[in-house]
């Protein structure tokens, strides 16, 4: 092989003119870069994944390498370059620069095939979520001896998942009202997650007697990413003609899910209402009590002037 070889290098470069013959049988090259995954969703916050890029240098007949005339051909330098990605992801090469290796027998052509691991993490919460981003990772095979560079690039989509992170201002509330009296107690719900959520109040259990709840704000709460909203529970004590001293507990559960996709759903937050209700027995006939005293009183004085009247006049 290597006496084959000489002989149509000699053909094709002669020492006086070897720069003019290189230019005469110039070759060319072509380079492809291809993953075995171009897609990737529901990624989670600092979770890696991983695939292989697939890289395919060829070059064509009376391709003569550097050091080809000492029978000892250069390889072909191969750069991978990250030219584009989202700004809330992270991606990693495992190797920025390659080697084609090249054979005696390029003067044929033939193509080599070179392999490279990449790793994509999504490094912020702020990434949108169930939204596409692009990378676009580059190749280019520089020149080498006679053989011109070539270039390529390829693109792997990814889509971040739901990151839930829902607080609210204060999950405990202590209340004491009399019966007949009601009270609003706002709350504020703070949406530190990634996607707009719908969010709910509800009971998880059954309500006392006395005791009305209003959750109508409570329900279907839009919020979105970064977002804060106020809703105002209603608490309201029926009326109750007897003494009262009782204190209950009144459990509340706030969900939520991303909006559009109601499978996509966040851990829920226990609320709690700590109640006290406390009242006097009612009169009968509220707010006239003091009328009533008035009129008694004077009933009595006039008919104790009446009475001391008819024993003066006897």
């Amino acid at each position: 092989m290597g006496i084959i070889s000489i002989v149509i290098l000699a053909f094709l470069v002669v020492p006086q003119e070897s720069s003019a013959r290189l230019r005469l049988f110039k070759a060319t090259s072509e380079i492809s870069i291809k993953p075995d995954q171009s897609y990737f969703e529901n990624l989670s916050l600092n979770r890696e994944v991983e695939t292989n890029l697939t890289i395919v240098y060829s070059y064509s007949r009376f391709s003569i390498p550097s050091g080809y005339l000492f029978l000892t051909p250069s390889p072909t330098k191969i750069n991978l370059e990250v030219m584009s990605k989202p700004k809330w992801c992270d991606v990693q090469l495992e190797k920025e620069n390659l080697s084609a290796e090249m054979p005696l027998t390029s003067i044929f052509g033939g193509n080599v095939t070179l392999e490279v691991g990449v790793t994509i993490k999504v490094t912020s919460k702020d990434a949108p979520g169930y939204k596409e981003g692009k990378i676009v990772i580059g190749a280019k095979a520089l020149d080498n001896g006679n053989i011109n560079s070539s270039e390529a690039k390829c693109e792997i989509k990814i889509k971040p998942g739901f990151y839930p992170d829902v607080e609210v201002n204060e999950n405990f509330f202590r209340l004491e009202l009399s019966p007949g009296e009601e009270k609003e107690i706002p709350i504020e719900i703070t949406n530190n997650g990634n996607m707009e959520i719908i969010a709910s109040i509800d009971t998880t259990e059954e309500l006392p007697d006395l005791v009305l709840l209003d959750l109508s704000e409570a329900k279907s709460i839009d919020i979105g990413p970064g977002k804060s909203k106020t809703v105002k529970l209603k608490v309201e004590i029926k009326r109750y003609d007897k003494k009262i001293d009782e204190k209950y507990s009144i459990p509340l559960e706030l969900s939520y899910y991303a909006k559009d996709y109601k499978n996509l759903k966040g851990e829920s937050l226990d609320l709690d209402i700590s109640l006290r209700v406390k009242g006097e027995p009612k009169s009968i006939l509220p707010g006239l009590d003091l009328v009533f005293i008035e009129a008694l009183i004077i009933i009595i004085l006039i008919i104790t002037l009446i009475f001391v009247i008819i024993r003066c006049k006897a």
